[in-house]
């Protein structure tokens, strides 16, 4: 039986963590970028290769690069996953250039990349991740996202791919938090197609998961269903190229983001970081092929949450039941993939079942294990790995 809202209720604390600013600069990000270095006596810029090598990325970059009254040292070793040598050497490259500013331009990986290079010297969790111990104060962080999903540049936390297993190793800190976030679209028209999808399917991902976890709340799922809108109306316009949908899906992904710090993820998230540790498979790919069969999984125990999803996805005329509604949710969301250009991305390598084995029992340990909504045993999670790899 559910509970009426006027019942008195255990209170629910949002302790929000959040940058200190998020500037929109729709072909403006070179002039925000200068404004917010104005003070720096010393700028290090990590960013995405490919993102240097695009006609705008470059002219970001060289408009800050020859007009900062900073001196500017620019970084471009930047690998997908956050490779533990990768961070190394971003640490060693900043103990140089001592910079009192870091600007981080990509998707995800360039992100996590400059902020745990970035935190080394506060944060004992990164020592401890990255095998270096030093003391250095943490200099004033600036992210600009690349990509329309990891949201990266709204949340505390960050991801390294340890070879060591291999497995993908998350921190969590206040001083991984970006300072100043800066989202300016014309920064994603370069995009290929197949990643603006798998990095929108993140964004998705992050915003359902957070609606359905065990610890959702009214506020957050007020916000989760807003965002879970926003991409699934605008998702097909902006992998046609259609510049103001590219605008909202940043926006949307940056906002999800804000969301699951305080509600946690379920297991497509739990299971998508191993997946990818030993696959090498892109995140945002990863999650497009976990979302339908690990939310499957979900639905049997704890249909409630995704049925509440049906009045956001389309106007037409859902089933009554609650199992009947979470499974009408999943058809949409099914139709909706179906559609978009990821089979380029999304193809899961053949795995042992020793891997099967070693996949599940990493995404066991995750801290999004406790707010999946429904319980969760080793078993279940093989059985969505073993459904992933029937639909190669």
């Amino acid at each position: 039986m559910s509970r009426s809202p006027t019942e008195p209720c255990e209170p629910r604390i949002h302790r929000l963590r959040t940058p200190s600013s998020v500037v929109e600069a729709p072909a403006a990000a070179a002039a925000i970028l200068l404004r917010l270095i104005e003070n720096s006596r010393s700028c290090l810029i990590v960013v995405d290769p490919a993102v240097a090598a695009t006609g705008y990325g470059s002219s970001v970059i060289g408009a800050v690069r020859n007009a900062a009254a900073a001196s500017v040292t620019l970084s471009v070793d930047v690998e997908e996953n956050t490779p533990r040598d990768c961070v190394r050497r971003l640490i060693d490259l900043a103990s140089v250039a001592e910079p009192d500013t870091v600007i981080a331009i990509g998707g995800g990986s360039t992100l996590d990349l400059a902020k745990l290079a970035n935190a080394v010297g506060t944060v004992p969790q990164v020592q401890e991740a990255v095998g270096v111990v030093m003391r250095r104060p943490r200099a004033s962080l600036i992210a600009v996202p690349t990509t329309c999903g990891t949201g990266s540049e709204t949340t505390p936390f960050a991801v390294m791919l340890d070879p060591a297993g291999p497995r993908k190793r998350g921190v969590e800190s206040g001083d991984l938090l970006p300072d100043q976030v800066v989202l300016d679209p014309l920064l994603l028209r370069s995009l290929p197609s197949a990643y603006v999808a798998a990095t929108a399917v993140d964004a998705l991902a992050h915003a359902v998961e957070s609606s359905v976890s065990r610890f959702a709340s009214g506020l957050t799922r007020c916000s989760a269903h807003g965002v879970i809108r926003e991409i699934v109306l605008n998702l097909p316009r902006a992998v046609a190229g259609e510049s103001a949908a590219l605008a909202r899906l940043q926006t949307a992904a940056a906002s999800a983001r804000l969301l699951y710090p305080r509600t946690g993820l379920t297991t497509v998230h739990a299971l998508s970081h191993p997946l990818g540790a030993v696959t090498g498979m892109h995140h945002g790919a990863a999650v497009a092929v976990l979302l339908l069969p690990a939310s499957r999984a979900n639905v049997g125990a704890c249909p409630g949450p995704f049925a509440a999803l049906a009045e956001i996805l389309t106007s037409a005329r859902a089933p009554q039941t609650d199992q009947d509604r979470a499974g009408w949710v999943l058809d949409q969301l099914a139709d909706l993939l179906a559609d978009l250009p990821l089979r380029t991305l999304t193809a899961v390598p053949e795995l042992t079942g020793e891997q099967v084995r070693y996949i599940a029992s990493e995404a066991m340990t995750s801290s999004n294990i406790p707010s999946n909504p429904g319980p969760v045993h080793a078993g279940m999670l093989e059985e969505v790995l073993a459904e992933c790899l029937s639909n190669r």
